[in-house]
């Protein structure tokens, strides 16, 4: 099975497979995939999820894992920077939309706020084109969360950004529960659980004045710690050559540059790039 990495083993009986902050996408399964978890991911040498609700369900299949934080959030707000770019955001909300279930609706966003202090955005271009709509390059969509006044979104990733850049937000809730799970188990370990709303009466600024930024990194900081640990854990005394590493999406090259910027010559990076 491609996604638990059977081929490794079968290419090289040395390989060494684990998981990285991959997301279930729900937390209640059919007796079938719970098998097929229980079969196939037993194979992994070791195993971390995003989630604390799937962190539950291994530990229920008799399998071992931790959660870990999401790949971006390896990353610092000054390591950020070198890419991000201005999109006059300033002093303006910005709000991303990956989907349209969620309690509140887009609308009634744009209805609140209107196009003159916010800035529009959606995953999908073409979706829910309108006269006020904008699409960033993924640059842009840095320097626009850096900078806006505030942020509202129902984005995992762009909650992430927020909470790197220390930019208030507000993460609209998924009616579909299950999609709530990333952002829940993200902002229970940085303390920002109030920020996650089902209703516009929610939506108070005044809120804001409760973030303390300086204690939300201090618990940032323990963990990515906890994701870095897990990472040397299991590239320790083996070959990079032998390695091969399973995450979310497309992010394992923010991954891979973390881990060997400051632990691998130069050699040793060419065959990491290599796989």
């Amino acid at each position: 099975n491609y996604f638990t990495l059977e081929f490794a083993k079968k290419l090289n009986p040395e390989a060494r497979t684990f998981s990285y902050a991959p997301s279930f996408g729900r937390v209640e399964f059919s007796p079938e995939f719970i098998e097929f978890f229980k079969e196939n991911l037993s194979k992994l040498d070791d195993i971390s999820v995003r989630e604390k609700a799937n962190l539950d369900n291994l530990e229920k299949w008799g399998l071992k894992g931790q959660v870990v934080c999401d790949p971006t959030l390896l990353l610092s707000a000054n390591e950020w920077n070198e890419i991000a770019e201005n999109f006059n955001s300033k002093d303006k909300i910005f709000f991303y939309s990956m989907r349209p279930d969620t309690y509140i609706k887009i609308q009634d966003i744009y209805n609140e706020f209107g196009k003159n202090n916010a800035i529009f955005t959606f995953a999908n271009q073409g979706a829910s084109d309108t006269d006020y709509t904008s699409y960033p390059s993924p640059q842009e969509f840095l320097g626009g969360i850096r900078d806006a006044k505030c942020v509202i979104t129902n984005s995992f990733h762009c909650t992430c950004f927020c909470v790197i850049f220390h930019t208030p937000f507000f993460m609209l809730a998924s009616t579909d529960e299950a999609q709530n799970e990333r952002q829940k188990t993200l902002l229970s370990f940085t303390g920002l659980d109030d920020f996650i709303i089902r209703d516009k009466k929610e939506i108070d600024f005044e809120k804001f004045k409760n973030i303390d930024w300086e204690n939300v990194d201090i618990k940032l900081q323990e963990f990515r710690k906890r994701g870095v640990e897990f990472l040397k854990n299991n590239l320790k005394d083996h070959p990079y050559s032998q390695l091969i590493i399973t995450t979310s999406q497309s992010v394992s090259p923010i991954l891979i540059i973390l881990i060997i910027k400051n632990e691998c010559n130069t050699q040793e990076y060419q065959n990491v790039i290599d796989i």
